[in-house]
C-alpha cells in the first residue's frame, strides 16, 4: 500500500485469499502530509490516525498509514487498512526461499471493517509480494477513535507497535532512514475511479525517533500524488489541510481543498529563551524545530566603572539545551528551551597608598562580590628625613594592624593611612627631661623638666626660668609642625628678706610684698644680677605702695618704711569726765568695729595702716563723726545726764532768785502806794 506499486500488494492479497480485484483496476491515490529534512537520519515513525468506518467502498481499498524509505531503500508502514470484500487474508507475510512471499494462516476480515495492518519491502527482490501482516477485524477500533501507530529501529531489526503493543518485527539490514523524511498518508488503492468518496480521517502527532525518542515533526508539507507505478490520468482530488489552527494535526478526505504538492502545512517551532543579567540577549524568539542556534557570551562584561560580571556558565532546560562553562555554544530546538547565563559579578578593589609598598594587591584587582580581600603593607615606619618620618596608622576599613582585610559588596577603595611624625627632642643640664620622642604633625607635645630647683647653699640655687624657645613654663606643650630640638636653661638664685619699719622707725613685719609683680610671703630667693621693683607691701590686710627698684647680687635684706600709725581715741563730758561713748568704726583694711571705749573714755589702736579710722561715735543720742588719717588723735566732748542736772538746778536757782526779787519789787510799789494816799 505504498509507492512501490500497491498493486503488488492488492494482487498479493488476493492471490492469497482467492479473492479477485475488478479488471483495470490501476490507481493508487495518496494524499497525506511527509516531513522535512530535520527529520532526516531518524529510526523510527509514529502517527495518530483517526478510525472513520465505515466508508461505503465498492472498488478497492482504503488505507491509512505512517510510513518511510530507509537508508538501503526499503520501505516500512504500518496504519489501518479498510477493505471492500470479506475473506481471508494473511496474518503474516516473510520473505521464503526464491524470493516468495511465506505466509501464516489467513484471518478473516469483513468488508468495511477497518483491521491494523504493517507491511516492508526489502532492499532488494521480489517486489510483488505482500510481507507483512494484518490485525483481527475491527481491530482499528470504533470509528472516530485514535490510534498510535509507530516503528522503530533496534539495530537493524524494525519493530512494528500498534498502541505501543509489538505486532511485527523484521531485519531490514540497515539501523535507520538515512535522507528520508517519514509520511503519513490516506491512499485509496487499487481503484479505477476517483468518484468515490472519502470521508474526512485526521492525523495528529506524526512524529520522528532521533537519540532514543520521539520527536514532533518539526514542518508537514503536502503530499498530493500516486503510487509508484501507478496510472495518472485521473486527477487526485482527495484533498489535505490542517485541523484549525493546530500543528501537526492535518485532515485527508473528499470534498477538502487539494492543496499545491509540497506546500508547507505546518512548521513547528520552538521558543528559545535565553536569559542574562548582562550582554546581549537578542538570540531569544523562535525557531524552527530541530535547527541549531549558536549562542555566545563573552568572557567578560564590564558593568559599570568598578563592576563587572565574569561568565562562569550556561544552565540549560529543555531537549537540546546546554549546560556547561564553554563562551560559544550550540543548542538544538528539540524542545522549548531555556538558556540561562551564568555571571559572576566582581568589584575592583583599589589600594591607595602614599607610602610603602602594598603587598597582595597590586594595584586595581577583581574580587568576586561577597568575597574578601587581604591586604597587607610591607613597612609601617618610613624615614623621610631627618628628624621626620612617616608612620602607618591603619586602613580606611577600621583596622589598625598591617594586614587588612574587606568584605567585597562593591567597588572598593581601601585607603592605607599615614601619619607624618616628627622628633621631639628635649634637653637639660640638671635634672631629667620629660616627653621627648616622636609626634603626629599638628599635634601638641608636653614636655618638661622633673628638677626645677637645684640647691647650691641655703642661700643661692640655680632655678629653671625657661626653654631655649623662649617659653618660660615648665611645663611646655609644643605644637609639632616640624622636628623640635628644645634645651631648659637655669639661672642662680639668691635669698632675698624682705622687712620693715612703721611711721616712728618701730620694726614690723609685712604680710607679704609684691615684687615685680610677684607676690613674695617672707624670705625669697630671686634671680641674681635682675632689677627688680618692689611695688607694694601688704600689712594687716592693707596693700601699701613702696615703689622702689633694688638689684641684687648676693643674699640680702630690703627693708621698707610703711605708713602704719598709732591711733589715740578719747571721749569727756563738758565738765571732763570720762565718757563711755559707743563706736562704729572702720579701717583702711575695711575692718569694722563696733564696741564702747570703756570707763575711761579713751582707746588707743598701734600699728593701724594708714592711720586710717572712719565712722561714727554716740552718747546719750549725740553722734559724732570720726575721720582720722595718717596718725591723727581724737578727742570729744559730749553733754552728759549730770551736767544736764547741774545746769537743771541751776536753772532752777535762778529762777527762785529772780521770783525773789520780784516779790521784793512789787512790795516796795506797794509800800509807796500806801504812802501816797
Amino acid at each position: 500500500m505504498r509507492g512501490y506499486n500497491p498493486a503488488y500488494l492488492l494482487i498479493a492479497i488476493i492471490a492469497i485469499t482467492a479473492l479477485s480485484a475488478q479488471a483495470g483496476a490501476a490507481y493508487w491515490f495518496q494524499s497525506g502530509a511527509r516531513g522535512s529534512d530535520k527529520a532526516y537520519y531518524n529510526t523510527g515513525a509514529s502517527a495518530q490516525i483517526e478510525t472513520i468506518a465505515p466508508q461505503n467502498l465498492t472498488i478497492g481499498s482504503f488505507g491509512f498509514w505512517v510510513g518511510e524509505t530507509i537508508s538501503n531503500n526499503a520501505f516500512i508502514q504500518v496504519g489501518y487498512v479498510i477493505p471492500n470484500q470479506s475473506g481471508y487474508y494473511p496474518t503474516n507475510c516473510t520473505v521464503g526461499p526464491n524470493d516468495t512471499a511465506t505466509c501464516a494462516k489467513g484471518i478473516y476480515l469483513s468488508e468495511g471493517t477497518p483491521s491494523w495492518f504493517w507491511e516492508y519491502f526489502p532492499s532488494s527482490g521480489n517486489r510483488t509480494a505482500f510481507y507483512g501482516g494484518y490485525g483481527p477485524a475491527g481491530s482499528a477500533g470504533k470509528n472516530g477513535t485514535f490510534n498510535t501507530y509507530s516503528f522503530q529501529a533496534d539495530g537493524n531489526t524494525w519493530n512494528v507497535y500498534f498502541n505501543q503493543q509489538l505486532i511485527g518485527s523484521v531485519d531490514l539490514g540497515v539501523p535507520g532512514s538515512g535522507g528520508n523524511a517519514p509520511e503519513a498518508i490516506a491512499e485509496y488503492a487499487d481503484t479505477n475511479t476517483n468518484a468515490t468518496f472519502m470521508k474526512e480521517v485526521q492525523f495528529k502527532n506524526v512524529q520522528f525517533r532521533s537519540g532514543g525518542q520521539f520527536l514532533p515533526m518539526s514542518a508537514g508539507y503536502a503530499y498530493i500524488s500516486y503510487g509508484k507505478g501507478s496510472q495518472t490520468e485521473l486527477k487526485n482530488l482527495y484533498g489535505v489541510a490542517e485541523v484549525g489552527q493546530y500543528v501537526n494535526n492535518f485532515k485527508v478526505g473528499s470534498n477538502i481543498n487539494v492543496p499545491p504538492d509540497s506546500m508547507q502545512l505546518w512548521g513547528l517551532g520552538y521558543y528559545l529563551n535565553v536569559s542574562s543579567s548582562v550582554a546581549n540577549t537578542s538570540s531569544s524568539g523562535k525557531y524552527d524545530a530541530y535547527s541549531n542556534v549558536q549562542l555566545r557570551m563573552p568572557r567578560i562584561a564590564n558593568v559599570s566603572p568598578g563592576v563587572r560580571e565574569v561568565f562562569e556558565g550556561w544552565r540549560g532546560s529543555g531537549s537540546g539545551s546546554y549546560t556547561g562553562n564553554s563562551t560559544s555554544i550550540t543548542v538544538s530546538m528539540y524542545s522549548n528551551i531555556s538558556e540561562t547565563v551564568i555571571w559572576q559579578k566582581q568589584y575592583m578593589l583599589n589600594i591607595i597608598s602614599e607610602y610603602g609598598s602594598v603587598l597582595n594587591v597590586p594595584g586595581g584587582t577583581w574580587y568576586n562580590a561577597g568575597s574578601v580581600a587581604r591586604f597587607s603593607v610591607n613597612q609601617t615606619v618610613l624615614p623621610i628625613s631627618y628628624g621626620s618620618r612617616a608612620m602607618f596608622e591603619g586602613w580606611s576599613t577600621n583596622e589598625s594592624s598591617a594586614n587588612g582585610m574587606t568584605a567585597i559588596n562593591g567597588p572598593t577603595n581601601v585607603t592605607a593611612y599615614w601619619v607624618t611624625q616628627y622628633l621631639v627632642n628635649a634637653t637639660s643640664v640638671y635634672g631629667n627631661t620629660l616627653g621627648s620622642g616622636w609626634y603626629n604633625a599638628n599635634s601638641l607635645a608636653a614636655v618638661s623638666v622633673d628638677t626645677l630647683t637645684i640647691p647650691i647653699n641655703n642661700e643661692s640655687r640655680m632655678e629653671f626660668i625657661g626653654w631655649s624657645n623662649g617659653d618660660g613654663g615648665a611645663l611646655l606643650n609644643v605644637l609639632v609642625s616640624g622636628p623640635v630640638f628644645i634645651h631648659a636653661n637655669y639661672a642662680e638664685q639668691y635669698l632675698v628678706n624682705f622687712t620693715a619699719t612703721d611711721a616712728y622707725g618701730n620694726a614690723i613685719t609685712p604680710d607679704y610684698v609684691v615684687v615685680s609683680n610677684q607676690v613674695i610671703y617672707g624670705p625669697s630667693f630671686l634671680y641674681g644680677n635682675t632689677q627688680y621693683e618692689l611695688q607694694y607691701a601688704g600689712f594687716d590686710g592693707a596693700r601699701m605702695g613702696v615703689n622702689r627698684t633694688f638689684s641684687i647680687s648676693g643674699p640680702m635684706s630690703i627693708n621698707s618704711q610703711l605708713p602704719v600709725y598709732k591711733v589715740n581715741i578719747t571721749t569727756e563730758s563738758w565738765l571732763g569726765q570720762p565718757v563711755n561713748a559707743s563706736i562704729n568704726l572702720t579701717f583702711s583694711n575695711g575692718t569694722v568695729l563696733r564696741s564702747y571705749l570703756g570707763p575711761t573714755g579713751n582707746r588707743q589702736f598701734g600699728e593701724v595702716p594708714y592711720g586710717s579710722i572712719s565712722g561714727s561715735m554716740e552718747y546719750f543720742f549725740v553722734t559724732e563723726k570720726v575721720d582720722l588719717r595718717n596718725g591723727e588723735n581724737l578727742k570729744l566732748n559730749f553733754i552728759t545726764p549730770g551736767a544736764i542736772g547741774a545746769i537743771v538746778v541751776a536753772l532752777f536757782a535762778i529762777g527762785l532768785s529772780i521770783r525773789a526779787l520780784i516779790k521784793i519789787e512789787k512790795e516796795h510799789e506797794n509800800e509807796a502806794s500806801t504812802k501816797k494816799k
